[in-house]
């Protein structure tokens, strides 16, 4: 099945796609910083655009495949409702964060294809889903009327319960926090109750060599905060590493 994601938080969506077993058509976004995300994830995309450039790819008629995107501003909704005109597309699935208000949510979905139909809101938790953090989003769906969906795009995966450790399981090891001032590691403070909201679950604090910020951390035989809610998108595990033994 094709996917094509759509906004500057589209690349969540291409990862998904690819490890549903997809094909990425396209990615399109507009902040050019963006461009360095493609090597984090990794995700052997065909085409890499901006919003605006799509309109001017070459389409003739429906296009069978399905559309990925993430609202959260008037620009990307605007975004959705050209391209899904342009496109055609077979299928749209889109997300907003649950803490938005029914107020800018309407504003954000105004519209209701007359060659469409729109399902029910639906409000999912990312950890009922398989995933490793404490996220929750509303999703709607529309289809083309009259249209059967292929069985390539009924997207399922194998749903378990999830922690952070598994989903750290690959990975390369930053600075491990140790126990006292050890060297090559970092000292596992208590933690900092004076915090934001998102870090109650935080299970202590680490302060990197030379600077005076502490950041939480957290374990990795739990959840991790809603990293869409937090200013700074990188968080601390205490988990076993591929590298070494659980300090």
């Amino acid at each position: 099945m094709k996917v094509r994601a759509v906004g500057d938080r589209a690349w969540g969506w291409a990862e998904a796609a690819i490890s549903w077993g997809a094909e990425v058509e396209v990615v399109a976004h507009d902040e050019p910083d963006n461009h360095h995300l493609r090597k984090l994830f990794d995700i052997p995309i065909l085409r890499n655009y901006t919003t605006a450039a799509t309109t001017t790819l070459p389409q003739q008629g429906q296009w069978d495949g399905i559309f990925l995107t993430t609202l959260q501003t008037p620009q990307e909704s605007e975004d959705l409702c050209l391209l899904l005109e342009r496109w055609q597309p077979l299928i749209v699935i889109a997300a907003y964060p649950s803490t938005t208000s029914r107020a800018r949510g309407r504003k954000l979905l105004p519209w209701n294809p007359p060659d469409y139909h729109r399902s029910s809101l639906l409000h999912l938790l990312h950890s009922a889903t398989g995933g490793v953090t404490t996220a929750s989003w509303n999703f709607f769906h529309l289809h083309r009327l009259g249209d059967q969906f292929p069985n390539e795009a009924i997207m399922m995966a194998p749903q378990y319960p999830r922690t952070l450790q598994t989903a750290l399981d690959d990975t390369l090891p930053g600075f491990a926090p140790a126990e006292g001032n050890r060297r090559g590691g970092l000292a596992l403070e208590p933690p900092d109750e004076s915090g934001d909201p998102v870090d109650n679950n935080a299970i202590g604090m680490v302060t990197l060599r030379g600077h005076d910020n502490r950041h939480p951390v957290f374990d990795g035989n739990g959840r991790a905060p809603d990293i869409s809610q937090l200013k700074d998108k990188q968080i601390w595990v205490l988990a076993n590493s591929c590298m070494s033994p659980l300090r």
